[in-house]
């Protein structure tokens, strides 16, 4: 007999495996559920439901509070992302900084220059106190750390204006004063010779080797920006180096307000207008410098025909950065920033002389000016520290300018001789633009032209008196001093501008009958009467007379002739040109 067994209800498979996983995809779920019986006593997960009443609605200050975490935490989202981007450009700078900063310290910069630095500013940045100079000069040979050269050097900036001040000296002025954004929207004349430039400046050197990179964008910005707001300079080769190193340690902006520092302040701007005056007062100074520390250097490069502008020129006008090294060269700006441009001579005065046995080895212009180029300007540490205490231990100010002035006096002596010599300024000479000194030559032979001229004229004038008088004039001695009193005044004038007081004598008209006799023949041929101009010093020389059928070498003017005794000196005299037909 079969035992009949229970069958049960076959509920789904699997169901409250899914309902435990939906339960497990929302954990964050905080309501309570429970299981509930179905029909058949048994369990199902499809009854698997929230319990009742476990469910509230919010109420308003729950629902308040829920915006206000919400508000909270995208609000500190904000800071964040805020604190990253200021995290992320100061890393920029930062790496920017270094990039900028990339040169080799040359000299002595120990552990403690920085806090020395730190103390000095602190003390007297906030004041209108001057700082001593003695103090500053030590603080300078002990070194300036790369990355507070900038906050330096706007030090000594300070320092200088607050020292004119008191002194009184006059402050050149731009004549109009822009903002440096405003400049940088107007367009400038310089801008292809600008834009020439900024590859070769500085082109191994990291900031400017990318083609309109940063550094070179701000290059362009800057000297843009100058060359608007200073028309008489513009832009000249050698600013843009200048310019460049002041860009490695300020922004744009600060870079710019040193340069207008240096160029006017120190009165750099001289050395880059069109007639580069303050150029040419350097390179003497140079010269005389070195004639008075080592006169058998300065022999030696005089001989070997070695002008100062072939190898001194681009070390004044770029402040030593295009052919020495970027550290040497911010050592030279630090003293320059302080004392002052004409600082800049004595250390091309102290390179020269330290390198005199190396120069002394060359002979020839292409040997020394390869020593110039890679033997002088390969400057050590050791160098750059000896240099610096010989600058500053030296006050050279009073030599540099006795110098000057000797050579605005030389310059001035020139030009007076130059307009001695045959210029004659036009009337409105208040006016009037003084010709330049190479122009020289060309003036001169147009004052020659224009007197030979002159002299044509008077002589064809007096060959006219001459025939007039040939029926009229008595020819015996004893008349001739009334003949001379009844000349019309046209050539009594003409006689005064040719004659001493002592050619005018009654032996200066001795030949007067050959003059009649030789007039007569002079209609009748056709012989040309020119005018010949010697340029020897000696007034005795003899004339030269052309051979033809009439014996022209008997006319005699007398008021052309000169005494053989006459002195060539005498500034009353025609000794200066030497005048006879021939």
């Amino acid at each position: 007999m079969k035992r009949n067994r229970p069958t049960l209800k076959q509920t789904p498979r699997g169901d409250w495996r899914h309902a435990i996983f939906k339960r497990v995809l929302s954990p964050t779920s905080t309501q309570p559920c429970s299981l509930k019986e179905n029909s058949n006593g048994g369990t199902a997960a499809s009854t698997f439901k929230l319990i009742p009443g476990s469910e509230h609605k919010k109420t308003r200050a729950e629902i308040r509070e829920l915006w206000r975490n919400a508000i909270l935490q995208q609000i500190l989202l904000n800071r964040m992302d805020k604190q990253n981007y200021i995290l992320k450009a100061k890393q920029e700078e930062v790496s920017g900084k270094r990039v900028k900063l990339s040169y080799d310290t040359l000299g002595v910069c120990d552990d403690e220059a920085s806090d020395t630095w730190d103390l000095v500013i602190n003390k007297y940045h906030n004041n209108d106190s001057n700082c001593d100079l003695q103090l500053l000069d030590s603080a300078i040979l002990r070194g300036i750390p790369k990355h507070k050269r900038g906050q330096v050097w706007q030090f000594f900036m300070q320092q200088r204006k607050h020292i004119h001040t008191a002194e009184g000296t006059v402050r050149f002025k731009p004549k109009k004063e822009a903002p440096y954004e405003h400049l940088l929207k107007q367009l400038t004349s310089h801008q292809h010779a600008i834009l020439i430039d900024l590859g070769r400046t500085f082109p191994s050197h990291p900031f400017y080797c990318d083609p309109l990179g940063t550094g070179q964008l701000a290059l362009f910005n800057l000297l843009k920006a100058y060359s608007i707001l200073d028309p008489d300079v513009g832009y000249c080769q050698g600013l843009s180096f200048v310019a460049g190193i002041l860009l490695m340690h300020f922004e744009e902006e600060e870079a710019f307000s040193a340069l207008k520092y240096i160029m006017f302040d120190l009165g750099a701007r001289e050395h880059y207008k069109p007639e580069m005056s303050g150029l040419q007062v350097k390179l003497y100074q140079l010269t005389r410098m070195i004639h008075d520390r080592d006169p058998e250097l300065h022999m030696h490069l005089d001989t070997q025909d070695i002008l100062p502008s072939l190898y001194a020129a681009p070390w004044f006008l770029t402040i030593f950065a295009a052919q020495f090294s970027v550290g040497f060269a911010v050592r030279v700006l630090d003293v320059v920033l302080l004392h002052g441009i004409d600082v800049i001579t004595r250390f091309a005065v102290e390179i020269i002389v330290d390198h005199k046995s190396d120069l002394k080895k060359c002979t020839g212009l292409e040997q020394v000016m390869e020593c110039f180029r890679h033997v002088v300007t390969k400057i050590k540490s050791d160098d750059v520290n000896r240099y610096l205490r010989q600058v500053l231990d030296t006050n050279s100010a009073k030599q540099l300018l006795t110098y000057a002035v000797e050579y605005t006096v030389m310059h001035d002596e020139s030009f007076l001789t130059f307009i001695s010599e045959g210029y004659s300024p036009p009337p409105s000479s208040a006016t009037a633009v003084k010709p330049k000194m190479q122009n020289k030559p060309l003036s001169l032979a147009n004052n020659q032209c224009a007197e030979c001229l002159k002299l044509h004229v008077d002589i064809i004038t007096l060959l006219k008196y001459i025939k007039t008088m040939r029926g009229a004039c008595s020819v015996s001695k004893g008349s001739v001093g009334n003949k001379w009193s009844s000349h019309p005044p046209e050539i009594s004038a003409l006689a005064s501008k040719y004659l001493t007081e002592n050619d005018a004598t009654e032996d200066s008209y001795e030949n007067i009958g050959t003059i009649q006799s030789n007039v007569a023949a002079l209609e009748e041929s056709d012989v040309p009467v020119r005018l010949y101009c010697h340029d020897s010093q000696d007034s005795s020389i003899s004339n030269k007379h052309s051979k033809s059928n009439v014996d022209i070498a008997s006319i005699d003017i007398p008021v052309l002739q000169q005494d053989n005794n006459q002195n060539d000196g005498d500034a009353n005299s025609v000794a200066q040109n030497n005048y006879f037909f021939y």
